[in-house]
């Protein structure tokens, strides 16, 4: 056996948890493409998103997502109008077929230029979503 000495102490957890500050991540993504989401339900397949306003000192947006009605789902379009929320990366919404009650949109991560990953509820269900630029995407 070797004759080394034993280390102990107590990990210091160092890793630095950046908040997505989600107007930021608005004023970089006007429009994202739907990559992957958690349910593989197929009702988000192939969904684009499109924001129709953006006001960054207000902190408010509206973005539409356009569910194009693949794999036996119906097309269809669904508007999110988000304002501020209780921390940066979380966003308040109403959802405009819901039963009035205010949602958290939370942007779990964002590059600002590439990706952003989002948690949303949606039709009752929690739904995660990778969205990325579709300048990022290839054909």
């Amino acid at each position: 056996w070797l004759d080394a000495p034993q280390a102990q102490g107590e990990a210091k957890h160092r890793l630095q948890h950046n908040v997505t500050d989600a107007f930021k991540m608005f004023r970089n993504f006007p429009v994202a493409v739907a990559m992957f989401d958690t349910d593989n339900d197929g009702d988000l397949d192939c969904l684009t998103t499109v924001r129709s306003n953006f006001d960054e000192e207000g902190h408010k947006a509206t973005y539409t997502w356009l569910l194009p009605g693949v794999n036996g789902h119906e097309r269809r379009n669904v508007t999110f109008d988000l304002r501020e929320g209780p921390s940066p990366d979380k966003t308040v919404f109403t959802p405009e077929d819901g039963d009035g009650s205010e949602q958290i949109a939370n942007f779990i991560y964002s590059d600002n230029e590439h990706c952003t990953v989002l948690e949303i509820p949606y039709k009752n269900v929690q739904e995660c979503i990778l969205w990325m630029n579709p300048k990022d995407l290839k054909a």
